[in-house]
């Protein structure tokens, strides 16, 4: 990942040039306009955005009308009124690998209690139609990244994606998911809760500006940001038309480090990852592997395990365990197939678990 800032002052903007950010955001210009309109801001920050020489007039006075009509002005009201934060190119907690990008987004919005993801970050992404051992997979995989100190980034979308969020809110670990659409919206509706969750412990994050709907062409443009964002994509489960290869490839671009989980070449969720080990990806065995992407990193044992293992003393449900620790059934799970895993529990009939 390049580690050098572009020429912009890395300081908090003024309020004339977050406004102008604000109002870039509001025309949603293409990379290569984005691209332009960084060049501009880099050589001199106060310069009106709409003036960046080669940006075509359409864009151009879009930018202008949104910055001179008070839009860009309610725009930040409106954010701040929702919690939102506003971040932009000049800010020092813009991420740094998004500078990777030819255009990266002039502002984000981000919404949550949580720092933005830190290094290393790492990206988990996979098919909508996963399946169950894909998802538990990917559960373990968001677990196990936390407990050696990564940051989990992923798109909230339905199956791997929520469950690499699962499994990092899990084991306490910084967790963001990065969305296609406004930060007042939260796709897929089904993902409410969980977005709840992510706001209290992590973050939600979006280029996108507030009342934006989740657009078909906005999720490959999302998906540059979860490439970007990392130093390494984890592809768990994707067919060959997955949005996963998506941002594989543009992972692949940046020089990122791209990881895929290999499976049966018969079954559709295995043949997207099949082909990206094939064209040259890591291929992702264990969660061992995990020790090859991020070395030097610890294990570290959570609290909620040591807690579980506590509370066997005795064989017992999973639900009883739950219903004593005060914990969500999901979480306890997870630390259960986890200690299971290491050795430390053993799953008897009847649905019970045992110490060891």
């Amino acid at each position: 990942m390049n580690d050098s800032r572009p020429p912009l002052a890395p300081q908090d903007a003024t309020p004339a040039a977050l406004l102008h950010c604000v109002g870039i955001a509001l025309a949603l210009p293409s990379e290569r306009e984005l691209a332009l309109l960084r060049a501009h801001a880099a050589a001199d920050p106060t310069a009106p955005p709409w003036r960046a020489p080669g940006l075509p007039a359409l864009p151009a006075e879009r930018i202008a009308a949104a910055c001179g009509d008070g839009r860009a002005a309610r725009e930040a009201a409106n954010a701040a009124a929702l919690g939102l934060a506003l971040i932009s190119w000049h800010d020092p907690r813009y991420p740094r690998g998004l500078f990777d990008l030819v255009g990266p987004p002039a502002l984000l919005y981000v919404r949550g209690r949580g720092q933005l993801p830190h290094d290393p970050a790492v990206t988990i992404v996979g098919s909508r139609a996963s399946t169950a051992r894909g998802r538990a997979f990917a559960a373990d995989l968001g677990r196990s990244l936390a407990q050696r100190g990564a940051a989990v980034v992923s798109g909230l979308a339905i199956g791997i994606d929520q469950a690499a969020h699962e499994g990092a809110l899990a084991a306490g670990g910084p967790c963001c998911a990065v969305l296609a659409c406004g930060l007042d919206r939260i796709y897929p509706p089904g993902a409410v809760p969980l977005a709840a969750r992510l706001e209290a412990h992590g973050t939600l994050v979006s280029e996108m500006p507030i009342g934006t709907p989740p657009y078909k062409d906005h999720f490959p443009r999302r998906n540059r940001l979860l490439a970007a964002w990392s130093c390494a994509t984890l592809v768990v489960e994707a067919d060959l038309r997955s949005g996963s290869l998506v941002t594989a490839h543009r992972a692949l671009e940046l020089g990122r480090s791209v990881h895929a989980v290999p499976g049966n070449i018969d079954a559709p969720s295995s043949r997207g990852t099949n082909r990206l080990i094939r064209d040259g990806a890591h291929p992702l065995l264990e969660i061992a592997d995990l020790d090859l992407l991020l070395p030097g990193t610890e294990t570290r044992v959570a609290a909620g395990g040591a807690a579980l293992l506590d509370a066997l003393a005795a064989p017992q449900a999973a639900a009883a365990i739950a219903e004593r620790l005060a914990r969500p059934l999901d979480h306890v799970l997870i630390d259960l197939v986890e200690l299971e895993l290491e050795g430390k529990v053993t799953r008897l009939g009847g649905g019970l678990w045992s110490r060891t």
